[in-house]
């Protein structure tokens, strides 16, 4: 009897992590993940302490470590960074690197080093971005396997592999979901009838104005004169 009991809990305390693993939504980000890992071993053995020997991953570390304290420290003076004093908008001397910033001031406000927080970046960029690709061709073919296939293509390609070190390069997934949200746009009626009411909103001024004045003055007419001059 105590043993039956304990199987039953046993069993009960696993349902949901058997479910997890059978919620086929998690298989891409764990697959992408690995792959980032993978591809860029041994970073993630001392995340805290390897990079790439790359001058400009010291440059993107410091980016995103400015970025991720002064976007809400002082967002006034993003640009004014500590370096090449007394020059201001020293960081648009370089790339400003603001959404890895805001993506790594997490990292930062719990006492991670700009190091950690930029070979995180760079494992997020490479999953992003395949999940993004992903996301896209699944859409276009209606496969998760080709969803999957095409999102490891692209983010684990040669273009990308030879510049680890360029957080700027990494994070593309903006370009696939641009595909996506104008694929969206194109297929689905609610999008179709917003960016139709937004034309004529834009239109108005030339085309909604004169027609309005039209209206009015029929209007005027079919009310008659207010005084007892005739209008001609």
């Amino acid at each position: 009897m105590v043993f039956r009991m304990r199987t039953s809990s046993v069993r009960s305390a696993s349902a949901p992590v058997r479910r997890a693993l059978e919620n086929r939504r998690w298989h891409a980000p764990v697959v992408f993940l690995l792959l980032a890992v993978l591809h860029t071993w041994p970073m993630a053995t001392g995340p805290s302490s390897r990079s790439r020997i790359h001058d400009d991953a010291w440059l993107n570390a410091w980016a995103v470590s400015w970025v991720a304290r002064q976007v809400f420290h002082d967002p006034r003076r993003l640009f004014d960074a500590n370096a090449f004093h007394p020059h201001r908008g020293a960081l648009a001397y370089t790339e400003p690197l603001i959404v890895p910033g805001l993506l790594a001031a997490p990292i930062r406000w719990f006492g991670g080093s700009a190091l950690l927080a930029h070979n995180v970046l760079v494992l997020l960029g490479f999953t992003l971005t395949a999940l993004a690709v992903c996301a896209l061709v699944g859409t276009w073919t209606g496969d998760r396997r080709a969803g999957l296939l095409a999102g490891a293509l692209f983010a684990f390609s040669t273009v990308f592999l030879t510049r680890v070190a360029h957080l700027q390069a990494l994070h593309a997934y903006w370009l696939p979901l641009a595909f996506l949200a104008f694929h969206r746009l194109l297929t689905q009626r609610r999008a179709r009838r917003g960016v139709a009411r937004v034309v004529r909103a834009r239109r108005g001024p030339d085309v909604g104005v004169p027609r309005g004045l039209r209206v009015l003055r029929a209007r005027r007419r079919r009310a008659g004169p207010r005084t007892g001059v005739p209008r001609p």
